[in-house]
């Protein structure tokens, strides 16, 4: 009868010790499921960044070519004309 008992009382501390184990396992788990959805929401966010600078890019470089097909002349040095107060527009 003593023989059972102890049987009995070592499955059970066996099965709460697996019980245990598999709670601190799960916990863990649970952490980097976490940790990995939140790495997925970052992802998520810098990727539609990404879409719209290859979009900016794509129509930059569209309106070059544009501006190549039409002949357009590029500018080294700009020159300003000189205005004085008298040409300008004035509310009387």
């Amino acid at each position: 009868m003593k023989k059972i008992i102890y049987i009995l009382i070592i499955s059970i501390v066996g099965v709460l010790g697996f019980y245990v184990f598999q709670i601190g396992d799960l916990t863990s788990k649970s952490y980097e499921l976490d940790n990995v959805r939140a790495d997925i929401e970052e992802f998520s966010k810098q990727r539609v960044v990404f879409e719209n600078e290859v979009i900016n890019l794509d129509s930059l470089s569209r309106v070059e070519e544009k501006i190549l097909a039409a002949n357009f002349v590029k500018v080294n040095k700009i020159k300003y004309i000189p205005l004085t107060e008298e040409f300008l527009a004035k509310n009387d």
